[in-house]
């Protein structure tokens, strides 16, 4: 009978929580630069997010371009400056930069 290793996590519950958080995936958009969050099966339908910019100094814009085979919509939605998290496509992104030129985020997941 072969050996199996098994390897058990004894880290503390708060430093497991900390591991997550910075293993976290962090990005930078620049005003018109596309990213794909989901994407299905054989490339036919993608969720994607670009950054707008901002309308004014206490908004900010994000478009989420949503599309299936040869159909798709856009949504341009707009946040305040000040959020410090926004939910798109049921996943949470806190906001840690905002500016007019660029923005970053990171997955909360």
């Amino acid at each position: 009978m072969a050996s199996t290793d098994v390897q058990y996590n004894t880290t503390a519950p708060e430093k497991q929580a900390s591991k997550e958080i910075t293993m976290a995936e962090t990005f930078t958009l620049n005003t018109g630069q596309r990213k794909t969050i989901k994407s299905g099966f054989l490339k036919t339908s993608m969720v994607d997010m670009i950054y707008c910019g901002m309308p004014n100094e206490n908004t900010f814009s994000i478009a989420m371009l949503l599309s299936s085979g040869y159909q798709g919509h856009g949504l341009n939605l707009f946040f305040p400056k000040k959020s410090t998290s926004i939910m798109l496509d049921k996943h949470k992104y806190y906001v840690l930069s905002v500016s007019p030129e660029n923005i970053t985020l990171q997955l909360s997941d």
